[in-house]
């Protein structure tokens, strides 16, 4: 009877071990939440800002949401390299194996091209911010990355909104479902979660890719 519990006791440890491993960690789980929290809040609060600055000649409130979407920016930045080397480190669980080979190619492109994205919008914005003159959000001194060139900032400042739309784009198809049974890039985001689609935690293989 002893031997018996005692097997038991094993399996149970062995398929947890197996389980906790075929997903993400709890800081990864951390650092994808932290990031879809702030990127929804910062695209939203970029678009507005600029039609509200526009639309008002720029009176208040608008300085200050100039401001926090700085501030957010150098988060985001930041937030998204301490993601990458978590990343790196940890490596992630093995693809979906229920996906085809086309599917999984999709995912990797569109979760790669985020984090790209949400290190080049930010950096890409800051450079901006140099060329446009003090990067002073609320009276906060912060570095810049280039002298000041009014020219160089509104091209900077283009490629920043081109790259935002981008970003939006992107994730738009990391979340969408490519087909009524299956989600490519939203498979990844599930895994991110804990869980993959169209299996239990434990039918996932314990892999771990980089």
């Amino acid at each position: 009877m002893v031997d018996m519990k005692a097997k038991v006791m094993g399996d149970r440890t062995a398929r947890g071990e197996a389980v906790e491993d075929a997903t993400y960690t709890l800081a990864q789980r951390r650092f994808h939440w932290w990031t879809v929290l702030l990127v929804a809040t910062q695209v939203p609060l970029g678009l507005f800002m600029v039609r509200y600055g526009a639309a008002t000649d720029f009176a208040e409130p608008t300085g200050k949401l100039y401001d926090t979407h700085k501030l957010m920016g150098l988060a985001i930045l930041l937030l998204a390299l301490a993601r990458l080397a978590c990343r790196l480190a940890q490596g992630v669980p093995a693809d979906e194996p229920t996906l085809e080979p086309w599917q999984k190619v999709t995912s990797h492109i569109t979760h790669w091209a985020i984090y790209a994205l949400i290190i080049v919008v930010p950096l890409i914005g800051w450079l901006a911010i140099s060329y446009y003159g003090p990067f002073e959000p609320f009276g906060i001194k912060l570095p810049v990355l280039a002298s000041q060139d009014d020219a160089r900032a509104t091209q900077a400042f283009y490629w920043h909104k081109l790259a935002a739309y981008a970003l939006i784009v992107v994730v738009g198809m990391h979340v969408a479902p490519l087909s009524s049974t299956t989600q490519s890039a939203g498979t990844v985001c599930c895994a991110a979660c804990g869980y993959a689609p169209g299996g239990s935690r434990e039918d996932s293989p314990p892999q771990r890719r980089p």
